[in-house]
């Protein structure tokens, strides 16, 4: 199993591809919209291969889907697009690799706004949220059957 940052650097380095062959600036991803990408892309893998491609845990934050270990990575970026080519090592198996850039040439195109609507209208968030100040984690098992069943 991977790390997040390390998926998430692919995903970013995914999306800057997809934004320079197909000339479409939403491609790019900036901190918000790469964790509602992670969260959908270990949803849909969950579904598919059952099993994770990350190994860390998903917040259900009040901005949606969260995954803590990436904040101090990108959150530099802040709300704005992410154009850095991260390095990486390739210890990414082929398989998760080939699924990520097929997932972010169909999903990738989509707004932050349009992801971050999308998550929080799903169930694992929706059970997982709170109202307290300790966030709740988006267990895999409520994951992985939400999206068997999608």
């Amino acid at each position: 199993m991977c790390k997040a940052a390390d998926i998430a650097k692919l995903t970013i380095s995914y999306g800057i591809e997809l934004k320079e062959s197909m000339s479409d600036e939403n491609f790019l991803m900036d901190f918000y919209k790469v964790n509602k990408l992670l969260y959908l892309a270990q949803g849909c893998y969950l579904a598919k291969y059952g099993e994770k491609i990350f190994e860390e845990d998903i917040y259900a934050y009040p901005c949606g889907p969260y995954i803590k270990e990436l904040e101090f990575i990108f959150n530099d970026w802040e709300y704005e697009p992410i154009t850095k080519h991260y390095d990486f090592v390739f210890t990414i198996p082929s398989l998760i690799r080939d699924y990520l850039k097929n997932f972010i040439l169909e999903y990738g195109v989509y707004d932050k706004q349009t992801l971050g609507i999308t998550t929080k209208k799903q169930a694992p968030w929706k059970e997982a949220i709170c109202d307290s100040t300790d966030y709740n984690i988006i267990s895999t098992e409520s994951i992985e059957n939400y999206f068997s069943g999608i």
